[in-house]
């Protein structure tokens, strides 16, 4: 609970517009995770690390950050972390000018939105995808998409 707390603590740092600050505290986290051999919390970590890089600017660390946790979503099946992970490395990639791994990553995490959507039914996901911070990041997709046609 307390790592969970720190990286979060490090992603609002991130996000309130002092990556410098939060940074240190997600790496912290992640290098903790490993050390525990813990996947959810190494996921969760990278996650909140790679969103910070991105703040950050720093592209290249955050596409690479959030493939990793990605990857360890998708093997323990966690599609409504998943998606959010393909998005930050589109962002990422977008940073960097790349526009094919930007599109590619967009219709990823749309396809894994589009999945869950089915998996959950309306009801369950109507309510997930009326939360703000899921509406902002379906509009972050969704421009994506929209640049690369």
């Amino acid at each position: 609970l307390a790592l969970q707390a720190r990286y979060t603590i490090g992603l609002a740092d991130g996000l309130s517009g002092a990556p410098q600050a939060g940074r240190p505290l997600c790496e912290q986290v992640v290098a903790m995770a490993k050390e525990k051999s813990n996947p959810g919390l190494l996921a969760n970590a990278l996650l909140a690390l790679a969103e910070v890089m991105l703040k950050a600017g720093d592209a290249q660390n955050a596409s690479t950050t959030a493939l990793q946790a990605q990857a360890t979503f998708a093997r323990s099946g966690r599609q409504d972390s998943e998606w959010h992970a393909w998005l930050i490395a589109a962002r990422a990639s977008q940073l960097a000018g790349n526009e094919s791994a930007m599109h590619d990553y967009a219709s990823r995490a749309a396809g894994l939105l589009s999945e869950l959507q089915q998996k959950w039914g309306p009801e369950v996901y109507g309510s997930y995808s009326s939360r703000p911070d899921i509406q902002f990041c379906r509009q972050q997709i969704d421009q994506i998409l929209a640049k690369s046609k």
